[in-house]
């Protein structure tokens, strides 16, 4: 129910925060917005994330409308399950993100 400080997730958690990340700030444009208006965050942190590929999620990525949400980005360069490729790719709907690569 929160209220809470921010967001954590990793691998299909990380999927997930990366889109919370997204309606958390619509929210905050839109206070008139019902439907999601519990979600309300101030940063998030994303380990092992990656894109959805699910094509009603495209609504969520947008390179011309990045993500301001402060957030922090933790991967594996050489992890078997999630692509270092794939966790990179997300990083680039974020603009005020640190990344941290292992």
């Amino acid at each position: 129910q929160g209220p809470f400080d921010g967001i954590l997730g990793f691998s299909q958690g990380a999927c997930l925060a990366g889109i919370l990340c997204k309606i958390a700030e619509l929210n905050a444009k839109n206070f008139d917005s019902q439907k999601y208006k519990s979600i309300k965050f101030n940063f998030g942190i994303l380990v092992a994330g990656f894109k959805s590929g699910q094509t009603q999620h495209n609504k969520y990525y947008d390179l011309s409308n990045k993500i301001q949400l402060p957030t922090f980005h933790i991967f594996g360069e050489t992890d078997k399950v999630i692509p270092f490729e794939m966790s990179e790719e997300l990083t680039n709907y974020f603009e005020n993100k640190k990344i941290y690569k292992h």
